[in-house]
C-alpha cells in the first residue's frame, strides 16, 4: 500500500473523503480532489498532525491530560402524601469528577511559584539599601542591655 487514492484512503480508514480532504489541508498536504495519490509520508504526516491536534504530543504518550467522567444514576423515591397515598418520584442524580495528570498540575505549581519568586525579587530590588523589610525588627545593643538590668532589678 505504497501509493493509494484519497478516497481509497479514506475507505480504509472508514472516514467519509470531505472530511479527509479537510484535514490534509489542516495538515499542510496538497490535495486537489479524492482521485489524488497520497504516499506513505504524506500518510505519516498526517497522522501525526492528528496526534498533535489532538494533544498527544510524543508517540509514545497516548494518554490524554485530563479525564472528564460523566456518571448518571436513576432511583425511584416513594412518598407518602397528605391524602395517604404513596407518590412516585423519579430521582437523577449526574456526578462530573476530572481527574487531571499529576505532571500538568505540578508543572502549574511550579509556575505559579517561580511568578511569585519573580516578584518578591522585584519587590527587594525597589527597597533602599540597607532598609529592612516592615516584618524584621532589629534590637539594639542599648535596649537589650536595658531589659537585662530591668529584671535584675525585679
Amino acid at each position: 500500500m505504497a501509493e493509494v487514492t484519497v478516497s481509497q484512503f479514506a475507505e480504509v480508514l472508514k472516514v467519509p473523503v470531505d472530511r479527509l480532504l479537510v484535514q490534509l489541508d489542516q495538515a499542510g498536504i496538497k490535495v486537489s480532489g479524492p482521485t489524488d495519490r497520497i504516499s506513505d509520508d504524506a500518510k505519516l504526516e498526517l497522522l501525526t498532525h492528528l496526534r498533535r491536534s489532538h494533544g498527544s504530543e510524543d508517540d509514545g504518550d497516548a494518554a490524554p491530560r485530563k479525564i472528564t467522567l460523566k456518571r448518571k444514576t436513576q432511583s425511584e423515591l416513594k412518598l407518602a402524601s397528605a391524602q395517604g397515598r404513596a407518590r412516585t418520584v423519579n430521582v437523577e442524580v449526574r456526578r462530573k469528577r476530572t481527574y487531571i495528570k499529576r505532571d500538568v498540575l505540578e508543572e502549574q505549581a511550579r509556575q505559579q511559584q517561580d511568578e511569585l519568586d519573580q516578584k518578591r525579587r522585584a519587590r527587594r530590588r525597589k527597597r533602599k539599601p540597607g532598609a529592612l523589610p516592615n516584618n524584621v525588627f532589629v534590637r539594639t545593643r542599648s535596649a537589650v542591655s536595658a531589659s537585662v538590668t530591668n529584671s535584675n532589678a525585679v
